[in-house]
């Protein structure tokens, strides 16, 4: 019986961590757009939108398959989370090029001059999907207090 209140207590304190870290990911989104709203005028609200659009069908194309791929070759194969993540990064960097590429391109037909502010998206896009794979990296070793810890501290930096 002891046995089976100890699993009760390691499985609610995951859940409980997997809850606030979530729950500030969604706190965080729902505090973003009043603050957007009130920082930019219209026109700058809307290159924002047309910017983060694309640059989310950039990640979605180029970067979204990063941490399923490795989660399936490691579940699919019983291969360490770290040799699949290596195995993965010649064609990462390939696709980084890529999406870099089309990122300049995708603002350039949108006339947009800025380059800061393209590449500190690009960066900001790129920087998410690699803190992506490591919080994936995170969920395997099971160490959910820092899973917590890091998508809650990046969730409050993209505000």
């Amino acid at each position: 019986m002891r046995k089976r209140s100890h699993i009760a207590y390691i499985v609610f304190n995951k859940l409980l961590f997997y809850f606030i870290g979530y729950g500030i990911v969604i706190l965080s989104t729902l505090i973003k757009v009043p603050l957007l709203t009130n920082l930019f005028t219209s026109e700058e609200l809307g290159v924002y939108s047309i910017i983060v659009s694309g640059l989310s069908y950039i990640e979605i194309i180029f970067f979204s398959w990063i941490s399923g791929t490795i989660w399936r070759h490691v579940y699919n194969y019983e291969a360490s989370f770290e040799n699949s993540a290596v195995e993965i990064l010649p064609l990462f960097t390939i696709m980084v090029v890529v999406a870099a590429t089309l990122t300049f391109f995708f603002c350039y037909f949108l006339n947009i001059n800025d380059v800061v502010v393209i590449v500190s998206a690009f960066l900001s896009s790129l920087t998410i999907q690699i803190v992506s794979v490591y919080l994936n990296y995170l969920i395997y070793k099971k160490k959910i207090k820092l899973w917590c810890k890091t998508i809650c501290f990046q969730s409050l930096v993209s505000v």
